[in-house]
């Protein structure tokens, strides 16, 4: 799992939103399963707050359909200052940001009840900062960590899911094979946007292409009524270069201009602060 660790902002107001930043940064890099990466992340956790630069990166991961988990830095505080503060976060602005992460992180329980009582229903979960108790351990936080990433990252394929296949509604496309086959040109359109189209995600695509069987004509018309032929085309120079995938195979001419892999960076601008 590659994992983007970002700051909104220079840094975490609070000491304790820093040093849990940089546990995981430690912990996730000697992790087996996860890797720190500033582009290509599977998956981005933000270190935020209840303002405008946390909501312009929030909007940004999910016009992209990229998973992210929010921490707030100094969330609790935030709900509790905003009787008495007219400079506080509002409420309003508090829910839209919420609401635009895939899943909520909170550190206690109280900071979770805060959350709910803007929406029940935002999805949150409490792991709790080793930096400032006891009741927890390193290993056991990193261990949470990645077991919340994983299932922001499910919660997240759905959309995406759901995304592609009101796509392939709008095409002429009826049988079973001949969705599958948009299904994976459309998804691999959405993995390079994501600079997560690697040569082994490349090999499999290859591999689905040469395996189906579908009806060719109806495919080359939905390609164009979907507006994908030109990617496609494109594409397919791209794994005649990387694949065993061969001139003439699909009811499309290649591309003079191969698809380049990893077109897209994340967001990299006073906003934010990326670790790597």
């Amino acid at each position: 799992m590659n994992v983007s660790l970002i700051i909104a902002g220079d840094t975490c107001p609070s000491h304790a939103y820093n040093e849990l930043h940089d546990l995981l940064r430690v912990g996730l890099a000697a992790h087996d399963g996860a890797r720190i990466v500033a582009d290509g992340a599977d998956i981005v956790h933000l270190f935020g707050s209840y303002d405008r630069a946390t909501l312009r990166l929030l909007s940004w991961y999910r016009r992209h359909m990229i998973p992210t988990v929010l921490t707030i830095c100094d969330g609790l505080s935030a709900f509790t200052r905003y009787e008495r503060d007219p400079h506080a976060p509002k409420r309003g602005l508090k829910a839209h940001i919420l609401r635009k992460a895939t899943a909520v992180h909170a550190m206690g329980n109280e900071e979770k009840d805060f959350i709910s009582s803007i929406s029940d229903t935002i999805k949150t979960a409490v792991i709790k900062n080793p930096i400032v108790t006891s009741q927890c351990t390193v290993d056991g936080t990193i261990r949470q960590f990645m077991s919340l990433y994983t299932s922001a990252i499910a919660a997240n394929d759905k959309i995406v899911d759901e995304y592609i296949e009101g796509i392939i509604k709008k095409s002429e496309a009826t049988e079973p094979e001949l969705k599958s086959i948009l299904y994976a040109l459309l998804h691999s359109r959405y993995l390079n946007n994501r600079n997560l189209l690697s040569d082994e995600r490349l090999t499999k695509l290859s591999r689905k292409l040469t395996d189906t069987v579908y009806n060719e004509d109806k495919l080359a018309v939905c390609l164009k009524s979907l507006r994908i032929d030109d990617y496609t085309a494109r594409l397919l120079t791209l794994l005649e270069s990387k694949t065993m995938l061969t001139e003439g195979f699909m009811p499309i001419e290649p591309s003079r201009n191969p698809l380049k892999q990893n077109p897209m960076s994340m967001p990299k601008s006073k906003d934010t602060k990326t670790d790597q």
